[in-house]
């Protein structure tokens, strides 16, 4: 089975016909969000590194028989590692009782979003440098004060 990269941005309607696998890697330890939503009920399997290949005997994380899956680096530990993580779904599309194949649709979404957190992070660490250098400088609290909220 091959498997599609995730780059920030991707989205994609895919269609299928009968029981089918898909497969998706992330290849680098950016905060990530991946969103997948069915037509039919779908199992996913999630493991750590991009090479991996999670399957309903080995995964870190699994969700079955779910219409829908958001997957957030930010809740889940699995999607944080350095080499990124694969992603596999399997639908079931086969109706027994009638013997008869089923089509389904797959959306899939994926972004590395610049997050809230990181922007606070960023203006946090600022703070705290300008804040050590006006200490340093011994500047009155004033320009302390103007420095901080310029």
């Amino acid at each position: 089975m091959s498997s599609l990269q995730l780059t920030s941005g991707y989205y994609d309607i895919l269609n299928s016909y009968g029981p089918d696998y898909k497969s998706f890697y992330k290849s680098n330890g950016n905060h990530s969000k991946v969103e997948i939503y069915s037509t039919r009920p779908f199992d996913v399997y999630v493991s750590r590194g991009n090479s991996s290949d999670p399957n309903e005997f080995s995964y870190d994380l699994a969700f079955t028989n779910t219409m829908f899956a958001k997957l957030d680096s930010y809740n889940f530990e699995a999607l944080t590692d350095s080499t990124g993580y694969t992603v596999n779904t399997y639908s079931n599309s086969f109706d027994e009782a009638a013997n008869t194949y089923l089509s389904s649709q797959m959306l899939v979404s994926y972004q590395e979003p610049t997050s809230t957190f990181e922007s606070v992070q960023a203006s946090v660490s600022e703070v705290i440098a300008t804040t050590s250098e006006a200490l340093a400088s011994d500047r009155p609290i004033a320009s302390l004060l103007n420095a901080l909220f310029k």
